[in-house]
């Protein structure tokens, strides 16, 4: 974890997230401890190789760890997801 200047607060988890990685059972940990550090309105950014078929389930985990998704979107060969601490 990196901690920067102006209220900002970057935690990077790796591959915690990837379906089929074997932090993918801790998965749901990592989304939560990012909704614990983060504060009301705080934005969570996720960046996954690009697998549509895996988007649903990944933006489902961040919506039941308390997210709200804003934006859904392909950046070159990643599918990002722009979430909000609600």
């Amino acid at each position: 974890m990196l901690e920067m200047g102006a209220g900002l607060f970057v935690a990077d988890f790796g591959r915690g997230l990837r379906k089929g990685s074997l932090e993918e059972k801790q998965r749901n940990d990592y989304l939560k401890e990012a909704y614990r550090i983060l504060q009301p309105f705080g934005l969570l950014l996720v960046a996954e190789p690009a697998k549509v078929e895996k988007q649903k389930e990944l933006e489902g985990a961040i919506k039941e760890a308390g997210f709200k998704v804003l934006e859904a979107y392909q950046r070159a060969s990643f599918s990002c997801m722009l979430a909000v601490k609600v």
